[in-house]
């Protein structure tokens, strides 16, 4: 009787280790899960900053060039975020710039040759990345400025640097037209 009681018992206290064993299977399960479930919901939180600053960006460019397009980079599509075609009173492109929204804890050193390269794919004569981060080497209190080259900028000074730019953008266009129209009137003298 004994020996039936220790075998009932040894039984009895496996299978109660086993279902232990099963609990804190399913317990570690639900952790790595619930500990998943909050990265995706902070990388989704992330890419939904970089994208309301992506928006603020193009309405601002909007506001500011009503003369100008600014057609946004479809999510998904290579490129940067915004291709704003600065144009002539008279409708005439006279140059594009690419921008690219960048709000993220710290610079990622692969950014001005990516703008770089996607500039060349957009045709865009400058690139301008609006970052709320910038790099290690970066002049404290410098708002914007020339980086590897690309035009670095902090939000607050995206539409002045935007001004500047397209005001150059402008006048080699000016220039361009009047040299053409120099070289047609030669040909029509001689």
């Amino acid at each position: 009787k004994r020996e039936i009681e220790d075998r009932i018992r040894a039984g009895e206290s496996e299978k109660a280790r086993l279902r232990e064993a099963e609990l804190q299977k399913t317990i570690d399960d639900m952790r790595s899960k619930l500990e998943e479930a909050q990265r995706k919901s902070e990388q989704g939180s992330q890419q939904l900053q970089g994208e309301v600053l992506e928006l603020l960006l193009e309405e601002q460019l909007a506001q500011a060039f009503p003369l100008d397009e600014i057609a946004e980079v479809k999510k998904g599509v290579r490129g940067g975020d915004a291709v704003h075609s600065v144009m002539t009173r008279s409708g005439q492109v006279a140059g594009v710039l690419l921008w690219e929204a960048k709000r993220a804890q710290r610079w990622v050193g692969q950014w001005p040759s990516k703008l770089k390269q996607d500039m060349g794919e957009a045709g865009a004569v400058a690139g301008v990345m609006v970052t709320t981060t910038f790099p290690a080497d970066w002049p404290e209190r410098q708002l914007f400025g020339l980086y590897e080259g690309v035009w670095v900028t902090a939000a607050s000074a995206a539409i002045p640097l935007a001004a500047a730019l397209r005001e150059g953008l402008l006048e080699a266009h000016k220039a361009r037209v009047a040299s053409a129209n120099k070289g047609e009137k030669m040909e029509a003298v001689y």
